[in-house]
């Protein structure tokens, strides 16, 4: 699903970008990983199945050479692939490996910061609040991921959990649970689909659920833009889900600026500038977080690729100090 949303954050670079002073190749990558070299009018198929489809017939499938003679073609790159591979920094690692120019983090900060497990434990050791998480493994017996889950759920005194993917965005095989069970089923749900091999549990949050766009200014200093708050129901084992997330629906308001007090307001913007430097980011991102009942600040998602399809809190926060869709990718290809 996450590809879907790669293809729509092309279009908007496609859409806002592409003018005289600057040449725009797309490159495809099936669900193989497989490079492909594809028209701008393909960028405007239906979905990634129409291009799975099609790529034999009117696509240039690349060589790992073709690809990176290409590569070398241009003066920069930009991913755009969100989730596994786009974020986690494989492809980040790819391009490094191959002395190619791209925008957004490296790979070792995407490494970290994408991992949901990894990064929460970084903020833990530097002293800065977060929630507690446990870790769960499919070369682990279902009986040894049972056990550690019911030690957790002990030890917290949980009533409702999260079980999550380590790697992996949109709300893509997150859920909601209620007993140590529920949640070991969850984690077996996300091991079948092979979303990833890697589960997280966590607490479930009681609060107002945020997100915030951190760009680097021209002096590379890390700038957070108005927070946005997400105004959502989440009774009945309810979450912020992938389609509440990107499909119609009245389930949900953004509120932006948030209704949050200015000095809530301001301490997210300090410490989504913090968590940028501390996680070695650069260009942009696109933090997830809580503000908790206690007045507590919890993030808990970190996206180093910011999605850019054209409803997307990129432009939405862009907007609230003056710049258009163009300007906002126009001052990140600039950074």
């Amino acid at each position: 699903m996450e590809r879907g949303i790669s293809l729509n954050s092309c279009r908007s670079i496609c859409d806002h970008l592409d003018c005289e002073e600057i040449e725009i190749q797309p490159v495809y990558f099936d669900y193989r990983k497989r490079p492909y070299a594809i028209s701008r009018a393909q960028v405007y198929s239906n979905t990634p199945s129409d291009f799975d489809f099609k790529l034999a017939h009117n696509s240039e499938k690349f060589s790992g050479r073709g690809l990176i003679k290409l590569l070398h073609q241009a003066d920069l790159v930009f991913p755009a692939i969100h989730g596994a591979f786009g974020e986690d920094g494989q492809l980040q690692a790819f391009l490094e490996k191959n002395n190619c120019s791209f925008i957004g983090s490296t790979s070792e900060a995407c490494r970290i910061a994408f991992n949901k497990y990894k990064s929460n434990e970084l903020l833990k050791q530097k002293g800065i609040f977060a929630l507690p998480s446990v870790l769960l493994k499919s070369h682990y017996s279902k009986q040894k991921n049972l056990h550690i889950l019911e030690k957790f759920f002990k030890e917290h005194r949980l009533k409702r959990a999260i079980v999550k993917p380590v790697c992996g965005g949109s709300s893509i095989g997150v859920h909601s649970v209620l007993s140590p069970k529920e949640a070991a089923v969850a984690m077996q749900d996300i091991f079948s689909k092979k979303l990833d091999t890697q589960a997280v549990c966590e607490p479930f949050c009681s609060g107002r659920e945020f997100t915030v766009v951190i760009l680097e200014n021209r002096f590379g200093t890390p700038v957070a833009l108005i927070p946005s708050e997400i105004e959502t129901d989440y009774r009945e084992i309810q979450i912020f889900d992938f389609r509440k997330k990107y499909l119609p629906t009245r389930k949900v308001k953004y509120h932006c600026p948030p209704r949050f007090p200015e000095d809530i307001i301001e301490k997210i913007q300090i410490m989504a500038e913090q968590l940028f430097r501390l996680f070695g980011m650069r260009h942009f991102g696109r933090f997830d977080g809580w503000v908790l009942e206690n007045g507590k600040i919890w993030f808990s998602d970190f996206n180093p690729i910011s999605g850019m399809e054209q409803n997307s809190f990129l432009f939405q926060q862009a907007a609230q100090i003056g710049m258009t869709h163009r300007d906002v990718l126009l001052h990140i290809l600039k950074i």
